[in-house]
């Protein structure tokens, strides 16, 4: 049965899908454990209080306007562009997981594996250590020498790929996302209004405020402070034409950004990337669908209209079922 739902409800349906996914990931390899508690901590934030104050708080719902208003393209272009290149970057690898997958089993079965049981492999480029290559023929030895490399071109690519759209996210959407953000902390807390609440601002300054304003018991602060430095470097990084190198052989992310040198492990690398998103991710998507119940106008009308039109086919996001636009 296709689902009906008007603005609201649809980018309220991919707000609470973003816990889904983040379940998901616990469920692959064990050092995934903890996701879901994080994505949680922060869907439960926005919830109760982003999406609370939208739809109560005149104050805080004028910046969800500006932020569907002003903000929202910005967001959306990102979805058509650094989105679906890590989606298809990702598809592309789980394609060739899936041929070194076969391949292995048909290793196996020519008594050619150096090791027997379960196997796990950090990439699949690592499939080749696992080879007697003495006991294949010919064949098998051209097949396996070519797989190896498309897992080579397709690992490097998702590591770069990666690191461009941690900066993306970071420096684009980050603040976007904060700007309504920082005023519902303001209201929560009784801060003293200011005059940079009614601008935007680079990522720099709200994380400074965020800093010395909140407690390390905040819900955001896992993500927005104690990643704050691997954020950043990853951003300088990415930005620049040197400083990133990809150690394959120890599994290690290596980003230097002037006097600041991080090595993280590929899978850390990926998860501090989820993490990010999953802020980014139930801001926008947790905002618009506040600012579209309160509105029900034709702007969130023209909302829904661009947020289905930035996904391509079989994308795992997107318009879930028909919409059912507001009359105005």
């Amino acid at each position: 049965m296709e689902l009906t739902v008007n603005p609201e409800g649809m980018f309220r349906l991919d707000f609470d899908a973003i816990l889904d996914g983040a379940k998901r990931q616990e469920k692959i390899p064990p050092s995934n454990k903890g996701e879901y508690a994080t994505a949680s901590l922060a869907h439960m934030f926005f919830d109760s209080h982003v999406l609370r104050f939208i739809r109560t708080n005149e104050w805080v719902y004028e910046s969800a306007r500006t932020f569907a208003e002003d903000y929202s393209d910005d967001c959306f272009r990102y979805l058509r562009t650094a989105a679906i290149e890590v989606y298809r970057t990702q598809e592309n690898l789980i394609a060739v997981n899936k041929k070194v997958e076969d391949l292995i089993d048909r290793i196996n079965k020519e008594g050619a594996l150096k090791k027997v049981g379960e196997i796990n492999l950090v990439k699949a480029r690592d499939f080749n250590k696992l080879v007697n290559f003495s006991k294949l023929n010919k064949e098998l030895q051209k097949i396996t020498n070519t797989f190896r490399e498309e897992a080579i071109e397709q690992e490097d690519t998702q590591v770069w790929v990666t690191l461009r759209t941690i900066r993306d996210l970071y420096e684009i959407i980050l603040p976007r996302v904060m700007y309504v953000v920082r005023r519902v902390i303001k209201v929560m807390d009784n801060f003293q209004v200011s005059s940079s609440d009614e601008v935007l601002s680079g990522i720099s300054s709200y994380l400074d405020w965020y800093e010395s304003k909140v407690k390390k018991s905040h819900a955001l602060y896992p993500v927005l402070h104690k990643l704050r430095p691997f954020y950043r470097v990853a951003r300088n990084v990415a930005s620049h034409h040197e400083g990133f190198h990809w150690d394959a052989d120890n599994n290690m992310v290596i980003l230097e950004d002037k006097s600041t040198k991080l090595r993280v492990h590929v899978h850390e690398f990926q998860q501090n990337y989820r993490h990010l998103l999953y802020l980014c991710d139930l801001g926008v998507r947790g905002i618009l669908s506040a600012f579209c119940g309160r509105d029900k106008g034709e702007l969130s009308n023209e909302l829904a209209r661009k947020y289905a039109k930035t996904f391509p086919e079989n994308f795992p996001e997107g318009l879930p079922g028909r919409v059912k636009f507001y009359v105005t």
